[in-house]
């Protein structure tokens, strides 16, 4: 659940595991304008630059392009895609049909997000 507090000006991410409330994502100052998301490790938040890894294939942009390895980001980045290849199953399991070219890219997706498959 997103948690917005206007009096202390603050966001952040929580999942309720356990029987507890743990932050998942908040977000810092970055320069004067920006915010900088910080992601749960074993329970104390890094910073994301902290988290960061070049971009394969795009090394020479190092400078200005990584990636957040963390897999919230990961997760958090790929909700669209996964919205979308849920909402394409349960059309296809009600159907009674999976075509390859689904089931296939379920399967990658799951491999990039670190789940077994």
């Amino acid at each position: 659940m997103w948690k917005f507090n206007k009096s202390i000006k603050s966001v952040f991410l929580v999942s309720f595991q356990n029987g507890s409330v743990e932050i998942v994502i908040d977000f810092v100052r970055y320069g004067i304008y920006g915010a900088k998301p910080r992601f749960n490790v074993d329970g104390r938040m890094v910073a994301s630059d902290n988290l960061c890894k070049t971009v394969p294939g795009r090394e020479h942009h190092s400078s200005w392009l990584q990636t957040i390895t963390h897999p919230d980001a990961r997760l958090i980045a790929a909700a669209p895609e996964m919205l979308d290849l849920l909402v394409r199953c349960s059309n296809a399991i009600n159907a009674d049909y999976v075509p390859h070219v689904l089931g296939s890219r379920i399967n990658t997706l799951l491999k990039e997000l670190g789940g077994e498959k």
